[in-house]
């Protein structure tokens, strides 16, 4: 795999957070496949530990 380590994008923590963000809106699509997404990650925390 080849990198370019010339070109370093600048991102800023408003980009992050407007990435990370769900106050905008969304497609059914999108949010299915989040809480898809979200209830396989939790079927692998073994909650009784």
């Amino acid at each position: 795999m080849e990198t370019e380590l010339d070109r370093v994008e600048s991102v800023t923590k408003s980009d992050l957070l407007d990435l990370a963000s769900w106050e905008k809106p969304r497609s059914t699509e999108q949010l299915r496949d989040f809480v898809a997404r979200r209830e396989a990650a939790l079927s692998l925390i073994d909650f009784d530990d």
